[in-house]
């Protein structure tokens, strides 16, 4: 594969979602919990970029079917990758 491809996607990786990221996370919110997918790439990539952005974060891996953590202690849960949708 073309080498400049993985120049553009750190770049845009850097620019772009690190410091969106880092703007959501780092306002004084207290306690934060970052549950990224962890079924995927996509998923850890996403959970990667948010403790990047901020390391005093909690973070935690989930997968759907996974037992549904306790949230209780967070001031703020940021879900990344994932959707929440009915049960049946």
């Amino acid at each position: 594969m073309d080498k400049r491809y993985f120049n553009i996607s750190e770049t845009i990786i850097k620019k772009a979602l690190y410091e969106s990221i880092h703007c959501l996370l780092n306002e004084d919110i207290g306690r934060v919990l970052i549950i990224y997918h962890s079924a995927d790439w996509d998923g850890y990539t996403c959970g990667a970029v948010a403790l990047l952005a901020n390391p005093n974060a909690d973070l935690l891996g989930w997968n759907y079917n996974d037992p549904l953590p306790n949230v209780s202690a967070y001031d703020k849960v940021i879900l990344l990758d994932l959707t929440i949708g009915q049960r049946n």
